[in-house]
């Protein structure tokens, strides 16, 4: 499968919506991999791991159908969470489960004019490709991808809802 990205065409009122929420639960719940008890790829001290099935959550359902819009088969959601990330985060290379990975950016943590910190490193057969964290972008990829994440170094919050999907 290709590397695909698409822009959220409702962007804007979604991530202004989903932003404040994701860092309130942030402040408020617990960090899902605490039940899981697996800090393998992202270190606790920079982020916060939200549940894995929020694709099941009412406010989610746009992002949700906009996704299943997007992948040409048919396909289910094997998870979606959100990771709220601050300066000094960094992801290990890894792959995830599923068929299909994907990687939605509802803030980039940066202001305009700051360069983009955080990119996303995704390994391909001629090298790596390197995608730029845009607010309100998709980015669609086979789950047995390996990628990892640069150094974020915004002084704002990052985030970004992730997940897999399986046909």
């Amino acid at each position: 499968m290709k590397i695909k990205e698409f822009q959220y065409p409702d962007y804007i009122d979604f991530n202004n919506s989903i932003n404040p929420l994701l860092i309130e639960w942030s402040k408020t719940k617990e960090d899902f991999r605490v039940t899981l008890g697996n800090y393998e790829f992202l270190d606790p001290k920079y982020t916060w791991h939200s549940v894995n099935n929020l694709y099941e959550y009412e406010q989610f359902f746009p992002l949700r159908d906009f996704i299943l819009e997007k992948i040409p088969s048919p396909v289910r959601f094997e998870s979606m969470w959100s990771v709220v990330a601050k300066k000094g985060y960094v992801g290990k290379k890894h792959r995830h489960k599923g068929t299909h990975s994907y990687c939605y950016y509802v803030d980039n943590g940066h202001n305009g004019g700051e360069e983009i910190s955080g990119k996303l490193i995704l390994e391909t057969s001629n090298g790596n490709e390197v995608i730029e964290p845009q607010d309100g972008l998709l980015v669609i990829f086979s789950a047995t991808k390996r990628h990892n994440i640069l150094e974020y170094l915004g002084e704002s919050y990052r985030i970004v809802i992730a997940g897999n999907l399986i046909i």
